[in-house]
């Protein structure tokens, strides 16, 4: 079966580089006072993780971060 993954961004796990089975760049950061979006390039593909600013990392436009998508809050689309 082939198909798209869904996820929402704030199921979407940010960690360090080596602790993830997906690695990315940041590329952009929006901080919108109650959440804070993070742009993640993995391999010409651009996911936005979204959190609180209190539980994201410390992570600037460039840094390479782990990027994790559990599988309980993926759903795979038909296409």
């Amino acid at each position: 079966m082939s198909g798209v993954i869904s996820i929402r961004p704030e199921d979407i796990v940010l960690t360090a580089p080596d602790a993830a089975p997906r690695r990315g760049r940041v590329a952009f950061i929006r901080d919108l006072g109650a959440t804070v979006e993070t742009f993640v390039d993995i391999a010409g593909q651009t996911i936005t993780a979204v959190s609180a600013p209190r539980d994201r990392m410390a992570l600037a436009v460039g840094d390479e971060v782990g990027v994790d998508l559990p599988d309980a809050a993926c759903v795979l689309l038909p296409t």
